[in-house]
């Protein structure tokens, strides 16, 4: 019986089952699975890398941002997580969570850990609060800072709604760059 609680878990989701239900059997789908390196101590990933416990542990990752809208099994002897369950439509109010997302990846970062922020595929709503935290932390503007995340993760697309947001979020934070630096800090 030791033996195969030891093994490993069928289901990435929910690692207690026997089977595997999801639409893609995780075990398939674990293979294309990789984690985007943003800044250092900050990660983007699809729901799926939120199961790769070892890689997490590897990269340092000691808080996971969970942007799903599906329950999955959480690790939390071993990570601190942060779960908002937002819709990717563009009519869900992302705005009004990026002061607690971006308090969450800055206490990971300033504990010397680092934070993994995860939706379903991180196509939309992750990238989209990664990019509030680098419009609030590393003062770029909203289209250096999607141009910044796609470096690492080419297939972030926030949709239209998430950026309109992002805009209205980026005005309301304090002036803090001169106009020909490009959104960088001078």
């Amino acid at each position: 019986m030791e033996e195969s609680s030891k093994a490993v878990p069928v289901c990435g989701r929910f690692p207690q089952v026997p089977f595997c239900g999801c639409t893609i059997p995780c075990r398939v789908a674990m293979k294309e699975v990789q984690l985007y390196k943003v800044l250092p101590g900050l990660y983007l990933g699809p729901l799926q890398a939120a199961y790769k416990v070892g890689e997490l542990q590897e990269q340092g990752i000691t808080h996971i941002l969970d942007l799903a809208d599906q329950p999955y099994t959480k690790y939390t002897d071993r990570f601190k997580y942060l779960s908002i369950a937002i819709a990717d439509n563009e009519n869900e109010d992302l705005l009004q969570h990026f002061a607690s997302t971006n308090a969450f990846i800055n206490d990971a970062i300033a504990r010397g850990g680092a934070v993994l922020v995860h939706c379903d595929a991180c196509v939309s709503r992750s990238p989209s609060v990664v990019i509030a935290y680098l419009l609030h932390s590393q003062r770029m503007d909203v289209d250096a800072a999607l141009a910044f995340v796609r470096t690492a993760r080419s297939r972030a697309k926030p949709n239209e709604g998430f950026m309109r947001q992002l805009r209205i979020y980026n005005s309301s934070l304090p002036s803090r760059c001169d106009s020909n630096s490009g959104g960088k800090t001078v």
